[in-house]
Formats: C-alpha cells, sequence, structure tokens
C-alpha cells in the first residue's frame, strides 16, 4: 500500500497519523510493547483510510481485513525502527 494522506491508526480512543500499513503495524507494535500491556489487555489496532475498507491490527502486529490471511505481515525489527524513527523526524 502506498503511503497516503489521511490514514490513521486507532487504539482504544487515541489516533496516530501513520503513512501506510506497514507503518500502522510498526506504530501499533512499538506502542503495545511500550505499553507492557499483554495480550487479554492490549486492544485490537483499527487503520482507517480507505472508504471501503477498515483494516485492523492483531496483537502480533499482523493487518488484516476482515478475517482472511493477514494482507501484511508484522512489521518490527531493527530495520524497520530505523526506518521509521529517521522518517518521523
Amino acid at each position: 500500500m502506498s503511503p497516503s494522506k489521511g490514514w490513521t491508526l486507532q487504539i482504544g480512543q487515541n489516533k496516530y497519523p501513520v503513512r501506510n500499513l506497514a507503518h500502522a503495524s510498526w506504530l501499533y507494535s512499538k506502542l503495545r510493547d511500550e505499553s507492557g500491556e499483554g495480550y487479554h489487555t492490549w486492544l485490537n489496532g483499527y487503520v482507517h483510510g480507505d472508504p471501503k475498507v477498515t483494516y485492523w491490527i492483531s496483537y502480533n502486529g499482523n493487518v488484516w481485513k476482515g478475517d482472511q490471511i493477514p494482507v501484511l505481515p508484522a512489521v518490527w525489527g531493527p530495520e524497520s525502527d530505523a526506518r521509521f524513527e529517521r522518517e518521523d523526524r
């Protein structure tokens, strides 16, 4: 998914601007890890921006469209951290 204006990651009542699904997966995983919460207490994320579909992010960082196979595996790790943190400056 290419970068697009207007994409938002929502976790509970909190909303974060994101550039694309990969950025949403990375940010979701980063916020989850920083929270220290576990599987039973951390909320799923929802990515809004496509008028036809809302994607959701499971605890492991996979991005889903409905109950299908993930449309994007989790995006995390040192390479992703460096890339997104550099781009967010």
